[in-house]
This record gives C-alpha cells, structure tokens and sequence, in this order.
C-alpha cells in the first residue's frame, strides 16, 4: 500500500490534527534547542574571550538589542 501525504490541513479536532500539531511542535521544539545551542557556543568563543572591559560592554548592550 502506499502511503500519500496531503497538503491539505487535517480537520481540526481529528486524530490527524492532533497528530499534525505534535509533529509541528516537535519541529519547533528542535528548531529551538539547535539555536541555543548555537547562541551558546557563539557565546562562548566570541563573548566569554573577549577582554573583561569589552565583556562588560557586551553585557550592558544587550537589553537594548530589541528595543524599538
């Protein structure tokens, strides 16, 4: 038998639904643990070896990365 995947979205509130959801939030569980990971190894050779004065300063920017 062989087994087709539809681009079509499942009924919400079916098996498949449900079934979609979990393997959606399992990508975007994976996705997030690979970008931490890569936040901490880019902390770790480009931050944490950086000169105490120009750790310090890394340190104070980052609060204002996001703000508008």
């Amino acid at each position: 038998m062989m087994t087709v995947k539809s681009t079509v979205p499942p009924e919400s509130g079916t098996d498949d639904a449900r079934s979609a959801d979990t393997e959606r939030t399992e990508a975007d569980r994976k996705r997030a643990l690979e970008t931490a990971r890569e936040a901490e190894r880019f902390w770790k050779e480009r931050v944490e070896t950086l000169s105490k004065d120009e750790h310090k300063r890394v340190e104070d920017f980052l609060p204002t990365i996001n703000t508008p």
